[in-house]
C-alpha cells in the first residue's frame, strides 16, 4: 500500500506544491488516482476527481472527493469551470495514462498552477502555447516516491490517514488471474493479492 497506493500520489502532490485549502484535480481514478484523492483529502485540499468510469467516480466520492465529474458528460467543461469561477484548478495530477487525461489536466489548471504527470504514458499531442506558455504553469514528471518519504507517510498514518480505504477487492494469490481480469475491466479500485 505504501508504494503506488500512497507513495506515488503523495510524492506527486508534494512535487506540485499542493497545500490545504487548494483545489486539486485528479484526472484518472484508477488505483493511483484514487490514492491521490485519499492523500489530497487528508492533506486538507478540496478534490475534484475526473474519470469516465461511474464505479470509480463513486469510489472517489466515498474517499471524500468534493466533486466527481464524468469527462464524457456534455456539461463537463461548464461544470468544471463553475467549480473555480472559471479560474481553473490550483494543481492537477494526470494519473490516467492516456492522452485525454493529459490534455484535460493541462487545460484545467489555472494560470500559474502546476501539473504532475504520474506514471507511465504513451505519447500525447499537446498545445505548448495555450497549455503551458500563456498560462505560465509548472509541469513535473512523477514516477514513484523517494525512500526518505516513508517517515512522512508513516506520520500521516499515525495522524489518522487510512491507506486501505482505496482497497475494494482482496483475492488469494491463486485467484490472481480473476483479480487482474476485474481490474483490467475497470470494475475495481485497488486490488490486493493475499498470500494463502
Amino acid at each position: 500500500m505504501m508504494g503506488d497506493g500512497v507513495g506515488t500520489p503523495y510524492h506527486a502532490l508534494k512535487r506540485v506544491g499542493a497545500r490545504a485549502g487548494e483545489v486539486i484535480g485528479v484526472f484518472g481514478l484508477g488505483p493511483v488516482g484514487l490514492g491521490a484523492v485519499n492523500v489530497a483529502r487528508f492533506m486538507g485540499a478540496k478534490v475534484v476527481g475526473v474519470d469516465i468510469n461511474p464505479l470509480r467516480l463513486g469510489l472517489a466520492r466515498e474517499l471524500g472527493a468534493d466533486h466527481a465529474l464524468n469527462a464524457n458528460d456534455p456539461n463537463f467543461q461548464r461544470d468544471l469551470g463553475a467549480l473555480t469561477g472559471g479560474e481553473g484548478l490550483d494543481r492537477t495530477l494526470d494519473t490516467g495514462n492516456v492522452e485525454a487525461t493529459a490534455n484535460l489536466a493541462l487545460d484545467a489548471v489555472r494560470r500559474g498552477g502546476s501539473v504532475a504527470f504520474v506514471g507511465e504514458k504513451g505519447s500525447a499531442t499537446i498545445r505548448p502555447s495555450a497549455q503551458f506558455i500563456r498560462k505560465e504553469i509548472t509541469t513535473v514528471g512523477n514516477w514513484y516516491h523517494e525512500w526518505g518519504e516513508y517517515d512522512e507517510m508513516v506520520a500521516m498514518i499515525r495522524a489518522g490517514f487510512v491507506p486501505e480505504r482505496t482497497v475494494t477487492h482482496r483475492f488469494p494469490v491463486s485467484e490472481g488471474p480473476e483479480a487482474f481480469r476485474l481490474f483490467a475491466a475497470g470494475q475495481t479500485g485497488k486490488v490486493v493479492l493475499v498470500a494463502e
